[in-house]
């Protein structure tokens, strides 16, 4: 009793020690708090790149200096359109087309008219299944399409007997009887001489801007004059985003089954006898430098964390036996009164007890009562500590030898 009389004199007379161990640990105990906050915001914005950052693949050259006209065997461009997948002989679970997205392709066979009877390399009917899979149609490309009446760029989606023709060809053209254009040509599947011709009327869509001869029509029509002529379907290029960024390498392994790496030095030779089709670039640049930094932030937050705690719990153990051991010969006095150590250390338990009580209610209102409190009981452990530290030494017999101290 008279240990209790004495430090609650002792905390009414000098409040400001009390209230500043009490100050730093509400400090100590929101470090924690905004640490883990902290961590979680990083692993927030991580799922958040990888979920927004796009991660194109483009199919080029083996020495990667071109994505056009790179005539990509049927099998190779059709990996990014089928779900069946087979890999020697076995059927896999999953296919190439699953893990992409947006794919954008173009094939191409060549067209002629008969007045003119020959055909030439620069004169291509190009199936596409997107507008944007021709270059020439994106914003830096600066080319457009003047798209007729109840057109628009989903022509090319399904398989229609149209095509988008040169300007130059069209504003020489006039309507048929019933108000539509079609132009008639003869197609190859190659501009040599003894393949299969096919002759065919198409409906016009529209009329396109760039300086080429080029007739542009769906893909799904290429396709199907590849089918009649008995032709073997090329693809000139193609393009395509990864559907889930998360699953990256198993994509990335599916692609090296059938495409190599950009190699400037490499055999196209050898490489095709091997079974590679092209060479695969999977632009993933941005998204792995932003998760990069992202998950470097984390792992050093994970470091730090038990350095801090580890100095958060010694200083505030030392800030809670500074306390007590101000009070020295108080608690020699009230221990020379006949007052045993017990209830000298449960009055001090139980002030330690109330200012970090005051603490842990600022940290429960600022990040929840749940939030690190394992954190918290260290604390309250080694400020304990440091409490009966402080008493056991005012109390032994160090204690009476203070009490023959001179003031």
């Amino acid at each position: 009793m008279a240990g209790w009389l004495l430090q609650k004199t002792r905390l009414l007379r000098r409040p400001l020690q009390p209230l500043s161990v009490m100050a730093l640990a509400i400090l100590f105990m929101l470090f924690p708090c905004l640490l883990t906050r902290q961590a979680d915001a990083k692993r927030n914005a991580c799922e958040k790149a990888l979920d927004s950052i796009p991660v194109g693949i483009v199919l080029s050259d083996f020495g990667g200096s071109r994505t056009e006209d790179l005539r990509i065997p049927r099998r190779g461009g059709e990996l990014f359109f089928s779900e069946d997948y087979y890999f020697d002989g076995v059927k896999q679970p999953r296919s190439i087309a699953s893990f992409v997205k947006n794919v954008r392709a173009k094939a191409s066979i060549f067209w002629s008219t008969e007045s003119e009877g020959s055909f030439s390399g620069d004169k291509k009917l190009v199936g596409m299944n997107d507008l944007l899979a021709e270059p020439a149609f994106e914003q830096t490309g600066g080319r457009h399409i003047d798209w007729l009446e109840n057109e628009d760029a989903d022509f090319f989606r399904n398989l229609r007997y149209a095509c988008v023709i040169p300007r130059d060809i069209f504003d020489s053209m006039e309507a048929d009887e019933d108000g539509r254009f079609r132009i008639r040509l003869k197609l190859r599947a190659a501009p040599s001489s003894g393949q299969t011709e096919r002759e065919l009327s198409l409906e016009i869509a529209g009329a396109h801007d760039i300086s080429s001869a080029d007739i542009y029509c769906p893909l799904e029509l290429v396709r199907e004059l590849c089918r009649e002529m008995n032709a073997p379907l090329q693809f000139d290029s193609l393009r395509a985003e990864a559907a889930e960024n998360r699953e990256l390498d198993t994509l990335r392994g599916l692609l090296s089954r059938h495409f190599t790496e950009v190699d400037p030095f490499a055999d196209p030779y050898e490489l095709m006898r091997k079974g590679f089709y092209a060479a695969v670039v999977i632009h993933d640049e941005l998204l792995q430098e932003a998760v990069g930094t992202l998950r470097q932030d984390i792992r050093t937050l994970k470091i730090i964390r038990p350095f801090m705690m580890g100095a958060e719990c010694a200083a505030l153990a030392l800030a809670v036996f500074f306390l007590f051991h101000v009070r020295r010969k108080d608690l020699a006095k009230a221990r020379a009164l006949g007052s045993d150590p017990a209830p000298l250390m449960i009055s001090g338990a139980l002030e330690v007890f109330i200012l970090l009580a005051m603490a842990f209610a600022v940290k429960a209102a600022a990040f929840g009562a749940g939030a690190e409190n394992g954190a918290a009981a260290l604390l309250f452990l080694f400020a304990e500590g440091g409490m009966i530290l402080a008493v056991l030494s005012a109390v032994g017999k160090r204690g009476f030898a203070l009490l023959k101290e001179k003031e």
